[in-house]
């Protein structure tokens, strides 16, 4: 997929990506080169996250987001998030594994440190029963 190429060496915003589909439907290259196509070849490319779903929501069926979603979570992820129920494990050696791999440690951190705040808060104080 030549699409794929590209987006391997390039990031790009919603609104660069909304321009390139744009262009795509007034050229007759559509049989080849669907918004769908586009849109899951640059999905990890894309650098203004916070504009994805409403990107996606713009551009496509519901079917077909259910259908990218599908592909990047068995792809990239070795799971489909809609049925996280199998075993799936990360690999190393493969670059969006490690960056999920860092994401999910950062985010245990968090967590955890997140977790004995709300403990040191929401526990009972003890009665002081010193004598002074």
């Amino acid at each position: 997929n030549v699409c794929m190429l590209v987006a391997k060496d390039h990031f790009i915003t919603t609104a660069d990506l909304q321009t390139l589909i744009d262009a795509i439907h007034t050229v007759d290259v559509a049989e080849v080169l669907n918004t769908k196509t586009v849109v899951r070849s640059f999905w990890s490319r894309i650098v203004d996250s916070e504009n994805k779903h409403k990107f996606m929501a713009r551009n496509l069926t519901a079917r077909q987001v259910y259908e990218i979603a599908h592909e990047i979570g068995v792809e990239e992820f070795g799971f489909i998030p809609f049925n996280p129920s199998g075993h799936w494990q990360l690999e190393w050696h493969i670059p969006h594994h490690k960056v999920l791999a860092i994401k999910l440690a950062m985010l245990n951190d968090k967590l955890s440190v997140e977790r004995k705040y709300l403990a040191s808060v929401s526990a009972p104080k003890a009665k002081d029963t010193s004598q002074r």
